[in-house]
């Protein structure tokens, strides 16, 4: 018969005697290997932002096949054109002043229809950043299956986002200049 325990947790002990208990069974010498619960925790942990991260790739991708771009330049759903989605953007909406992402869903949507062109006008980086939403699918299924979690390295992809944040600023201040000279 079993029993249904209640307080199992990190800090109740018995997490870690069931995994204990586990290795037991598995263990081919019989001594069950030091099991550590924080470090249980941590991989728990990691593998669930890993998955977050894959799923929310595919669904960027998804929306922009999803989605399309009205001529007044509004989104909407393909299926129903005719209502446009609210404005997103707090600064655009408030202040009439593009933030460093404006652009990037009408960017991402013509770039599902491959129409480069349009995809340039709405946000310069748009196909840098739709490359790196695509490459999240291989690399996030690489992570949650590699031992450390992090198969490119911590200092590899510190350098990207950094890189990231720093074209997205210059691209934004360039927009300004041109918005003030022009």
């Amino acid at each position: 018969m079993f029993r249904i325990e209640e307080n199992v947790g990190p800090s109740s002990g018995k997490l870690a005697a069931w995994f204990g208990t586990i290795a037991e069974m598995i263990s081919p010498c019989g001594t069950p290997p030091e099991v550590d619960v924080d470090q249980q925790i941590v991989v728990a942990r990691r593998f669930r932002y890993h998955w977050n991260m894959l799923l929310a790739a595919v669904a960027v991708i998804g929306c922009a096949f999803l989605l399309e771009v009205r001529s007044d330049q509004r989104v909407a759903l393909a299926l129903v054109p005719q209502w446009p989605l609210p404005e997103t953007c707090p600064a655009r909406y408030l202040f009439n002043v593009e933030c460093p992402g404006c652009g990037l869903t009408r960017s991402f949507i013509y770039l599902a229809r491959r129409d480069l062109r349009a995809a340039w006008r709405m946000h310069r980086l748009g196909g840098i950043l739709a490359t790196l939403v695509v490459l999240q699918i291989p690399y996030r299924l690489t992570a949650l299956f590699s031992r450390d979690g992090n198969p490119l390295g911590a200092s590899l992809l510190k350098i990207v986002g950094l890189l990231l944040v720093v074209l997205l600023f210059v691209n934004w201040l360039a927009n300004l200049f041109a918005r003030l000279t022009g």
